[in-house]
């Protein structure tokens, strides 16, 4: 077992990192610190997660929404020698079935930033050659295809470039021997349970779940397009299935509360 994932506890407060991939249940782990850690600021649940930057002891490094390519803040992590520049950290990254990822960001694109008209706040859609309809279209598009990887590189957005074998490596390389303790979004309060082991913090056991599709959008997705998606998302997807089979499985009672309106 890989000592990204071993169960020691911290007695003491510890700084730490984590990695925001937009759609892979980031806002709402962000949004969790901020009710937990209140620091007299970032104590709501109205508070924007996606603007904040640090929250007690954790450092946020979301996508920059001040670059005009929303490239990823900390892509240096993968691109460099980080070994003792995060010594004294810890750092940790969600991952997402890219099935839902993709589900989840065509839906925010096409309804919710209401890309469907053409509005320029839907980044991603309003960019892409074709102008897709349709969620079957939407995937077809290379420019979304391992978006989880592609955004860890620091790729701009909408890349058509393909990731290569090289790259997942490096990646994965990264994950190990910094290490970076990861979890996935379909195992949450285990990730919750890690992050709580490994930096001595206490969450709150009531989890608002944020940026969720409202049910109205909600749609079946077919055998035929899952093994789509995953097709067209090779990379992503042997990342995502690598971190799945090492999480250790810690369901401690965390309670999630959803809601149809679109919580920020």
């Amino acid at each position: 077992m890989l000592s990204i994932f071993s169960k020691k506890k911290n007695s003491h407060i510890k700084e730490s990192v984590f990695l925001h991939i937009p759609k892979s249940g980031g806002s709402t782990f962000v949004g969790l610190l901020q009710v937990s850690l209140k620091d007299g600021k970032t104590n709501s649940i109205d508070s924007p997660t996606h603007k904040t930057d640090r929250v007690g002891s954790t450092t946020i490094f979301h996508l920059d929404f001040l670059d005009s390519s929303r490239r990823f803040k900390g892509a240096h992590i993968f691109n460099e020698s980080q070994k003792e520049m995060y010594s004294n950290s810890s750092l940790f990254l969600l991952l997402r079935n890219p099935i839902d990822r993709l589900v989840s960001e065509f839906n925010f694109q096409y309804h919710i930033l209401d890309g469907k008209n053409g509005n320029s706040k839907a980044a991603i859609l309003t960019r892409l050659k074709q102008k897709p309809k349709t969620l079957k279209e939407y995937i077809e598009c290379k420019e979304t295809q391992n978006y989880q990887l592609k955004f860890l590189l620091g790729r701009p957005i909408n890349d058509q470039k393909k990731v290569a074998d090289k790259e997942f490596k490096t990646v994965l390389e990264k994950i190990k021997t910094l290490p970076i303790h990861c979890g996935v979004t379909d195992e949450y309060s285990s990730f919750l349970n890690l992050f709580e082991e490994k930096t001595g913090n206490k969450l709150s056991k009531k989890v608002i779940v944020r940026k969720k599709t409202p049910f109205i959008y909600e749609e079946f997705l077919d055998e035929e397009t899952k093994s789509r998606i995953i097709q067209l998302n090779e990379f992503d997807y042997k990342l995502y299935t690598y971190v799945k089979s090492k999480v250790i499985v810690n369901n401690k009672k965390f309670k999630f509360v959803q809601s149809d309106k679109f919580i920020v």
